[in-house]
Order: C-alpha cells, then structure tokens, then sequence
C-alpha cells in the first residue's frame, strides 16, 4: 500500500479513500510520513462507525508507534525481573 501511495500522490498530497474500513491506506499513508517526510493528508470515509474507530486506532498507532512501543517496554520492564522465565503455558 505505501508503495501505491508514492506511485499516485505527490509529496504534501491528500488522500481521499471513501471506503475507509480498517484504515489500511491511511496506516500507510502515516508510516510514509514518518519513513519519507514526505507530510501526507488523509481523508477516510466510512459507514459503520466500529470501522472507524478502529481505522483511527490504527491511524494513531501508525503516528506514535515509538512511543507507544517505549511505554509498553517501561511497563514490561518493571514486571519481569532480569533472569526471569517466561512461559506461555
């Protein structure tokens, strides 16, 4: 999909996807910003509004992933003590 975004729009552009669902374009639009400086708009569209909410999860996942990422590592850092063993069963 980012790929797609730099082949169609120019940097500074605006993306209109009117069937917004997940928001995968508008992810990638956000990752091409941070990637590339390349300062994409995005305009998403949808019906359902649970699709939405998700979208601009994602959306905003996409914007703050570093930051996002440092929280949960200073979380998971104070819960696991060094040499501890982790097991899923």
């Amino acid at each position: 999909m980012q790929y797609l975004i730099r082949l169609v729009t120019p940097p500074g552009g605006i993306i209109l996807d009117p069937f917004n669902g997940s928001g995968s374009t508008g992810k990638a639009a956000m990752w091409e910003n941070k990637e590339r400086g390349v300062d994409y708009s995005y305009i998403g569209i949808d019906l359902d509004e649970k699709y939405l909410e998700i979208s601009q999860a994602r959306i905003e996942y996409a914007i703050d992933a570093d930051k996002i990422e440092e929280e949960i590592y200073q979380v998971n850092k104070d819960l696991i003590r060094p040499g501890q063993v982790l097991s899923m069963f």
